[in-house]
């Protein structure tokens, strides 16, 4: 803006007609020695606001491309971390498959397990009705024994 300014204001006294020189006199002379120099000092204002304005933005820049370097950085550290839990994650899947394979196994020996120990408890209850009725018998059977030695010692 002063820099636009100030180039008006040059160009408005380019557009001054040239005079001879014998047609200034010194008063004239310095006054547009002092608007040259003003011109001057703007466009040096101006350019140094121009310089601090481009300073600021490339400041601005750089401290955007730092936190675009870290977050891309946090970004990759934070991908290696889910690819190793996704690793985790996919051998723990096999392990929890395997191991649901040996359950089912161990399942199916253990039903096998109760269905002998069924048959052996059936077994061992016919076993129990012989047991009864052979001590029955040999209960008889020492009666009759002893009913026999009563009478022969008699």
């Amino acid at each position: 803006s002063i820099w636009l300014l100030s180039c008006n204001k040059l160009k408005q006294m380019k557009a001054r007609p040239k005079r001879p020189r014998e047609d200034i006199d010194d008063k004239q002379q310095y006054a547009t020695i002092d608007d040259l120099n003003k011109v001057v000092a703007d466009l040096q204002k101006a350019n140094r606001a121009t310089i601090d304005d481009l300073n600021k933005v490339v400041a601005d820049v750089q401290k955007t491309n730092r936190e675009a370097e870290d977050t891309k950085e946090r970004l990759r550290v934070t991908i290696e971390d889910l690819q190793e839990t996704k690793q985790d994650l996919t051998q723990m899947k096999k392990d929890l498959t395997e191991m649901n394979k040996d359950l089912k196994e161990m399942k199916k020996d253990v039903t096998e397990m109760n269905k002998d120990l069924k048959e052996m408890k059936k077994d061992l209850t016919e076993m129990n009705k012989d047991l009864t009725e052979m001590n029955k018998d040999l209960t008889e059977t020492k009666q009759q024994l002893t009913t026999t030695q009563g009478r022969l010692n008699s």
